[in-house]
């Protein structure tokens, strides 16, 4: 479906090769494949990255923001099939890159030393302030969408912008986990206060 991306860096086509299909990250809880969201390892001109193939919409002005900051991983460029699906090319983070949710558990014994925490919570305000400052709002600002390495807590990263856009304007989905106590209502729009709001909810835990 999708041979080439047009390049955010270059302007030009470069050849996208689909590997597999990342199981380990897009699964449900249920166990199920989520088959509006699909992430898969590719390469885009020989280089290994991320291809995640949507049928649904996407913050990629969003992301693009946040990545020209270094506060979202690198967007390679989108290609899109006419009335059928979308694709969004991101770099890969490897080497110890992991969740804020798995982060929090590694250290849940001794708690997160006190020097980590304060980089942490400093690099989400910049996130945060960086989303208000061009009218954004991510929309899904959890903990399993915060990506970082131990000891570089300065340099954590937002991911998955399914539900971003401008603020105001971009909804939230009729469905949602109730259990994450999400701002705002089902469908209803995404106010630029909410990502803080829902931050403010989980920021003690960490």
């Amino acid at each position: 479906m999708f041979h080439g991306v047009l390049s955010t860096v270059t302007n030009q086509d470069l050849p996208l090769e689909f590997k597999q299909l990342r199981r380990d990250l897009w699964e449900t809880d249920e166990g199920r494949i989520d088959f509006l969201n699909l992430i898969f390892d590719a390469t885009l001109g020989g280089e290994k990255v991320l291809a995640k193939v949507l049928f649904r919409s996407y913050g990629k002005d969003v992301h693009a923001h946040l990545a020209s900051r270094a506060m979202a991983p690198r967007l390679y460029g989108t290609s899109s099939v006419q009335d059928c699906a979308s694709v969004v090319v991101m770099g890969l983070l490897e080497g110890g890159w992991m969740t804020l949710f798995d982060y929090r558990h590694n250290f849940c014994r001794e708690g997160i030393p006190e020097p980590n925490r304060s980089k942490l919570l400093e690099r989400l305000e910049q996130i945060l302030q960086c989303l208000r400052d061009g009218e954004m709002v991510h929309g899904d600002f959890r903990m399993a969408n915060v990506m970082l390495k131990k000891g570089e807590e300065e340099k954590a990263v937002l991911i998955d912008f399914d539900w971003a856009g401008e603020a105001g304007k971009v909804r939230y989905p009729v469905t949602r986990n109730p259990g994450f106590r999400y701002p705002g209502s089902p469908g209803g729009f995404v106010e630029a206060k909410h990502d803080r709001e829902f931050y403010e909810k989980w920021q003690g835990e960490i």
